[in-house]
């Protein structure tokens, strides 16, 4: 058989620019949110002098801009002001009161946080590094929500009253897709945190379109794509939930099966296998961040995956895990972590012995979206 890679590199790329259609990129232009980056530039523009802007909460279904918007303005704030300390997390990868602290702690270049220190000496040097400086900290906590999922929503608190406590002056932006998350929170850390609510409506398909091509135009060639490919890509993501990430997806992973096939360009049979294979997922809550999960979490969630809509008993699980009466317990605790984190729901049911049993599925719809198939 003849080298395969030999084979692959002599096929002529359709990307110009792949990096465009990856979900850290960020554009020069947002388009679609003008009015929300005025309205939080407005609210941020005090942290420009050294002053503490209120905190912020952004609330959105998943794709409708929230990340890649507060990561443009604070990109604009830090070129104006050095004044500012602008930290992102993802609640996804650092979901504990430790773990938040000891990414703020190594991002500020002071030190690596060492296992046994307690939360109020991080703290302490997080206050130290800002006030020499003179500075203001912004904390960015991207799916803040996984806070209250893993109990550890305290460390909200611990920011807001900062100022208070150590003259430490920083601020939250807290970024989730559950509407009602300030009601989930304790009403002391509620009122600390909860200042400005800012909404991210999901995107139209003419705002699609728009954002499509201008990516298409800095990622791919001229020749390897064409108008119906843009509008068919935006029509498929707007059925969805108007997901702009989702929009950008499929543009991408269509060009990939386009290059696979060793075509010059994309077509709409592309396209369409590229959404029959995504779209059975696109609808579950957080189905993106289910890389931050471990091997086990992974593991149980593709077991309630392939149980489908029929659902799958706690005895069974258990069972396709060969899980000994001791694990079974720890295994009962990942599915309400994963229950509370959305990804997952369960019914209680009755056994053919009379029994009970609580029965898992997959969580095909947000809370907002189960309203509003009741009402």
């Amino acid at each position: 058989m003849a080298n395969i890679f030999k084979e692959l590199s002599g096929r002529r790329s359709i990307f110009k620019n792949e990096a465009v259609l990856k979900p850290d990129y960020l554009p020069e232009q947002l388009i679609g949110r003008e009015s929300q980056i005025r309205e939080i530039a407005y609210m941020l523009k005090d942290a420009e002098y050294g002053k503490t802007p209120a905190p912020i909460l952004l609330i959105g279904k998943p794709g409708t801009g929230k990340t890649t918007t507060i990561k443009y303005i604070l990109k604009q704030l830090t070129e104006v002001s050095t004044k500012p300390v602008c930290i992102y997390i993802n609640c996804w990868e650092n979901y504990t009161k430790f773990g938040i602290l000891s990414k703020i702690v190594i991002d500020l270049g002071s030190m690596s946080p060492r296992r046994g220190l307690a939360s109020d000496e991080l703290l302490a040097t997080i206050a130290e590094v800002i006030r020499k400086n003179e500075n203001v900290l912004i904390v960015v906590l991207d799916e803040i929500d996984r806070l209250i999922a893993n109990s550890e929503e305290s460390i909200l608190y611990d920011l807001a009253r900062a100022k208070e406590s150590m003259n430490l002056k920083a601020t939250v932006i807290g970024i989730t897709n559950m509407e009602n998350f300030a009601s989930k929170l304790d009403s002391r850390i509620a009122s600390s945190l909860i200042h400005n609510t800012i909404k991210f409506e999901p995107y139209n398909i003419l705002q699609l379109k728009d954002i499509l091509k201008e990516r298409a135009k800095l990622a791919l060639w001229s020749g390897a794509y064409n108008e119906d490919i843009i509008g068919l890509c935006a029509a498929i993501a707007s059925k969805a939930g108007g997901d702009a990430r989702f929009a950008i997806h499929l543009l991408w992973a269509s060009a990939k099966k386009a290059e696979e096939e060793n075509s010059s360009k994309i077509t709409i049979e592309h396209v369409y296998k590229i959404r029959d294979r995504s779209m059975k997922y696109a609808k579950v809550p957080l189905a993106r961040k289910i890389e931050y999960l471990d091997e086990i979490d992974k593991t149980i969630l593709g077991i309630i995956v392939e149980a489908q809509e029929e659902g799958i008993s706690s005895g069974k699980i258990y069972e396709k895990l060969n899980a000994s009466d001791s694990e079974q317990r720890t295994i009962r605790n990942r599915l309400e972590r994963l229950e509370k984190e959305g990804l997952i729901y369960s019914i209680d049911s009755t056994t053919a012995a009379g029994g009970k049993t609580r029965i898992w599925k997959v969580k095909l719809h947000s809370e907002e979206e189960e309203k509003e198939e009741k009402n």
